[in-house]
């Protein structure tokens, strides 16, 4: 796994109001039930960069961000935001 470096600029943002908060809430509320199944299967975490608009789904200067931890490795897995970058196995920006 790769170091996350120190100096990069936190997020003010959490997501709200986003498709993506919708998503991966959603699939929060399901892994109770159907995760420890997906986390045998996928063995991964995963670190989503998610910005609140851009043109053609690409990210602006006035874009902000905010970051969602996916554990589909641990246990039934989890889901949640992050203030920042943490360690994973791969991540989608």
């Amino acid at each position: 796994m790769g170091e996350v470096p120190n100096d990069i600029d936190l997020p003010n943002f959490n997501g709200e109001g986003t498709k993506a908060k919708k998503i991966f809430e959603e699939l929060g509320r399901l892994l109770p039930e159907y995760g420890e199944a997906i986390c045998k299967k996928v063995q991964g975490v995963y670190l989503f960069k998610v910005y609140d608009h851009g043109v053609y789904n690409r990210p602006t200067a006035k874009s902000n961000y905010a970051f969602w931890l996916v554990d589909l490795k641990n246990g039934c897995g989890s889901v949640r935001a992050v203030d920042k970058p943490e360690p994973c196995d791969l991540m989608y920006f």
